[in-house]
């Protein structure tokens, strides 16, 4: 039977409620609804038929149920092999949330939620002892109690869900990859992140993203007890191997090359993506970044990129941080690539921008004599900050501000003379803090390496949003990767990395630039505290905590390092996601606009072409268009009006004016609530609102905007609200951080003057 048929038919009278109820809960199957009723404690029980006729499609109605309307039956009974000629199977069914043994301690589950389903299957045949059978055609009957005494689409209640089929086959190929249970749960949460428009909510719901203890008993009984576990210690070398030789075989060419020296190996990476890259883009100057710190196990990844566009040209793994590892790494990227590395520049980039990593600088003048290092302004701003931050140097919080801005001037300096004359201006201020002193005349004596008016004129590396967005989507990448291990980590990279690129390539292409720097990859800070996000100068933001309320941390925007104990630690915080979201948005977006940037884009995700119509921009008449709109418009039912699809038709024009004058009195009753609560905030809105209905000529318009109100249109890719809001925050920036600054000061939370802040 094709029980996918969409047909859901009511033989029975039931009123709209009950009806929209069970069209909302029914997966769509040929059912036929034949009884509807009140039972005891006023709960609705459905009795309905459908076109399900062997157990293998009872199974399949019952997973699509529950995952429409989330939440999870268990069975109670199971009535198999039945003798009887009317009957050939039945089982018995009820709620997650009513736990019937008192001797299991799951309080926070059990609401002894009465809903429950009996679902029994029917012999097929017509006539029974020359009796007709009910419904023959729809063999399977189902008894529904609908009513719950729970909210199935809180967080904690989809967290108790089932764990769908698709996800448990997802893990016990990642077993099959070598992945542990701890890392699988990191490459399901990345796969949502790249699949799916709403993370949070499918983060929370154990259907997409089941919990660890999950994925360890999969482990154990699915794949560990059939398969035995990988012993990488011992196999791991030779597990990867072929892991390798199976990943070329596949692209039908060489992407991936491993080079063993003792113990000791590397990974060099050059997938079809980053092969066109090389193909495509004249590269003589390459950015490198390194994760040193990505792995527990000390491994050392280093990203090659274009500058400034920094798109990938090559990952190198290496087991151990070591120069001649890192040196073999980018001679198998020859071998990769031949005579297209670097678009054609087989000697090597002329410049490479580095961090300061003595690894990096010998391979680099190991195997390119004639390249130029210079360290990246990125990194060596945020050594600095990090530097001025550190507890144990003890420089005062007042004087962070000064010596980080004389450390840029420096760095920005037009000539020697002037920077000679910052550097003074520097150790003068710095007279007290001897270490810090120290850490001055070590970089002057790389100056050439890191200050711009010593470099090559050719060279004008200018810090802007792009690199620090660009760093900050590679280190996310990387973040969720500190719990692989070297095979773990390849296979990550093979399946995940490039995919991130892929996708924010064809968006950029799309002309959906902000998704290229502000998608997916980082963080929106929650509604209620993008008004409370302030920028103090042109590269500090105060980010109040989402749990205290007096609590501030201070942000570098050019560094990408906080106040907060997480990022004290290393690591990349939401913090420093929320202040690149509200505050880097227009300098990045300004740099993929142009068709040449984006044709680019489109031919290095796809490796093809984009179509004639990709850039066509619209030439339509718009007058005549204009004018067969409305000729279509003119060509109505005289006899429809727009407010019967809200307004019941038996309803008088009294009526409803009486209710629509009740429904805006509870909606000032809220509204005071809320004003209550927070003054300042909701006077904001208050103000912005009463300014959007001002704008509203006509009752249809407003009605129409009644009705868009409060729908996650972000959801579906149409439109951002946090983005939308960051133009109404800066025009607002002002009286907020007058406010805020005032009441911690009052507190005695902060203490601000006019040009520094702690």
């Amino acid at each position: 039977m094709d029980g996918n048929a969409s047909s859901i038919e009511f033989r029975c009278s039931l009123n709209a409620t009950v009806t929209q109820k069970i069209l909302e809960n029914l997966p769509e199957w040929k059912t036929v609804v034949v009884e509807a009723q009140q039972i005891e404690g006023n709960m609705q029980q459905v009795r309905f038929f459908i076109a399900a006729s062997t157990l293998t499609e009872i199974k399949k109605w019952l997973e699509e149920f529950q995952t429409k309307i989330k939440t999870t039956y268990n069975v109670r009974t199971t009535y198999n092999n039945i003798k009887g000629m009317q009957v050939k199977f039945k089982q018995l069914l009820h709620c997650q949330h009513r736990i019937r043994s008192p001797n299991m301690d799951r309080s926070t589950k059990n609401t002894n939620c009465q809903s429950r389903i009996t679902v029994t299957l029917h012999s097929e045949r017509a006539h029974l002892k020359g009796k007709a059978l009910p419904n023959a055609q729809y063999p399977c009957e189902v008894i529904f109690v609908m009513s719950h005494n729970h909210d199935m689409t809180l967080a904690e209640a989809l967290r108790l869900g089932a764990v769908s089929k698709e996800v448990k086959d997802k893990l016990k190929d990642l077993y099959k990859r070598g992945h542990s249970p701890a890392t699988a749960i990191e490459m399901l949460k990345t796969d949502i992140f790249l699949n799916s428009d709403d993370y949070e909510k499918k983060l929370n719901d154990r259907y997409y993203c089941p919990e660890y203890r999950y994925c360890s008993y999969v482990y154990n009984k699915e794949f560990k007890s059939k398969h035995g576990p990988v012993d990488f210690n011992k196999n791991g070398k030779e597990f990867l191997v072929k892991k390798i030789q199976a990943f070329n075989k596949k692209q039908e060419r060489n992407c991936v090359e491993i080079n063993f020296s003792g113990e000791d190996y590397v990974v060099t990476i050059c997938l079809p993506l980053l092969k066109r890259v090389h193909a495509l883009v004249p590269t003589e100057t390459i950015f490198i970044n390194s994760f040193g710190g990505v792995s527990h196990s000390g491994i050392g990844i280093y990203v090659l990129s274009t500058y400034p566009d920094y798109l990938p040209l090559g990952i190198i793994i290496t087991s151990s941080d070591d120069a001649n590892l890192l040196c073999t790494g980018l001679r198998l990227l020859h071998n990769l690539l031949g005579s297209e590395i670097f678009g054609g520049n087989t000697e090597g980039p002329k410049v490479c921008l580095i961090d300061d990593c003595t690894v990096e600088l010998a391979a680099i003048n190991e195997l390119w004599t004639n390249v130029k290092c210079y360290l990246s302004s990125f990194h060596m701003l945020q050594s600095v900050w990090r530097r001025l931050t550190s507890s144990k140097h003890n420089i005062p919080h007042e004087l962070h501000d000064s010596f980080y801005d004389i450390f840029k001037k420096l760095m920005n300096s037009g000539d020697e003379q002037e920077y000679n004359t910052f550097y003074q201006e520097a150790l003068t201020e710095a007279q007290n803090f001897s270490s810090y002193r120290k850490y001055l005349d070590h970089y002057c004596q790389k100056r050439h390496k890191w200050v711009l008016c010593f470099r090559e004129s050719s060279l004008e590396e200018n810090l802007d949003r792009s690199e620090v967005v660009m760093k900050f989507f590679q280190d996310k990448i990387f973040q969720r990767a500190r719990l692989f291990n070297m095979e773990q980590l390849v296979d990550y990279v093979l399946t995940t990395f490039v995919r991130y690129y892929e996708l924010h390539l064809v968006e950029a292409a799309s002309f959906r630039s902000n998704k290229f720097g502000l998608g997916k990859m980082i963080e929106m800070p929650p509604l209620h505290l993008i008004e409370k996000i302030i920028q103090h100068n042109n590269y500090l933001a105060f980010v109040p905590d989402d749990d205290l309320e007096n609590l501030l941390y201070v942000v570098n925007i050019e560094t990408l390092i906080c106040s907060c104990p997480k990022s004290t630690k290393g690591f990349l915080c939401k913090h420093s996601e929320w202040t690149c979201s509200v505050f880097n948005s227009e300098n990045f977006n300004s740099k993929f606009s142009e068709t040449n940037a984006r044709t680019l884009f489109y031919k290095i995700a796809t490796g093809s072409d984009p179509p004639l119509e990709f850039f066509e921009t619209s030439d339509i008449d718009c007058a005549s268009t204009e004018l067969a709109v409305i000729e279509e418009a003119t060509d109505f039912d005289i006899n429809y009006h727009i407010s019967q699809e809200y307004i019941n038709e038996q309803t008088s024009s009294d009526e409803a004016l009486r209710e629509g004058q009740e429904i805006i009195q509870q909606i000032n009753l809220q509204m005071n609530t809320f004003l209550a609560a927070s003054p300042h905030e909701v006077l904001t809105a208050l103000k912005v609102m009463s300014e959007q209905i001002s704008q509203y000529n006509t009752a249809s318009s407003f009605a129409s905007a009644c009705h868009s109100f409060g729908k996650d249109v972000h959801l579906n890719g149409s439109s951002d609200p946090f983005l939308e809001a960051v133009p109404q925050k800066k025009q607002k920036i002002e009286i907020t951080y007058n406010m805020l600054i005032s009441d911690l000061e009052e507190n005695g939370q902060i203490d601000l003057d006019e040009d520094h802040v702690i």
